[in-house]
């Protein structure tokens, strides 16, 4: 699966050899520092508000603002496989919940990685 914003992107691949999800970053496989890809054996795309934030650089570029605070929907990647889920965050000072059909989910061991999509965006799935 894909994931676009306006200047990157971010692609997985399921490796059963591996059994993770492997990084390519902007069309080049995402390399670690010690030599392995980049990847983990979790996934999530959660889909939140985003607009221009106050903060800016000297070039005129202005970063987005996500706001991770209240609930919506996402896409759980895990064991090659993928399940739309939903998100919920009820303050700044709460941690994140994830639920499938209600039940919150249980991570696998291993490392899991959060992409933040705004909503006006989908991954592209294949």
């Amino acid at each position: 699966f894909t994931v676009t914003w306006p200047y990157s992107e971010a692609r997985f691949a399921w490796s059963p050899k591996e059994d993770r999800w492997l990084l390519w970053s902007d069309g080049s496989a995402a390399m670690s520092t010690e030599g392995p890809q980049l990847g983990g054996t979790t996934v999530i795309v959660q889909s939140v508000d985003a607009y221009p934030s106050d903060l800016g650089d000297r070039y005129g570029g202005v970063p987005p603002f996500t706001d991770t605070v209240g609930k919506g929907k996402a896409w759980l990647f895990r064991d090659g496989r993928k399940w739309p889920i939903t998100w919920s965050r009820p303050k700044a000072e709460s941690g994140t919940i994830w639920r499938f059909r209600g039940e919150r989910i249980p991570f696998d061991p291993g490392q899991v990685w959060v992409l933040l999509l705004d909503n006006d965006r989908k991954p592209v799935i294949r």
